[in-house]
């Protein structure tokens, strides 16, 4: 809001302080999202491992999704580029 001109502030450096905080946030969620998506691939590998040890077929036996190609590992990019961009173009040409 500081950094666009919601909340009224003169600073050029106020602004671009909090446009650069907004930029390593965005950095730091994305880099938060990544690490999830991993910890929870690292699971269902090992969910899979374990129902074929003790022959269950709950986690595994269930039907892939039918946009295998409209998922998390193609939406998620691309929302926090996006993200990156605007902050990008406000932290450069916006006042």
């Amino acid at each position: 809001m500081i950094g666009f001109g919601i909340i009224p502030q003169q600073s050029f450096l106020v602004k671009t302080v909090a446009k650069g905080f907004g930029l390593l946030m965005t950095c730091y969620f994305w880099v938060s999202e990544k690490n999830a998506a991993r910890y929870m691939s690292h699971l269902e590998a090992r969910v899979a491992h374990l129902e074929e040890a003790i022959g269950y077929r709950v986690w595994s036996g269930m039907p892939k999704p039918a946009y295998w190609f409209w998922g998390t590992a193609l939406i998620t990019p691309l929302v926090y580029a996006g993200l990156m961009i605007f902050w990008i173009y406000g932290l450069f040409f916006v006042g």
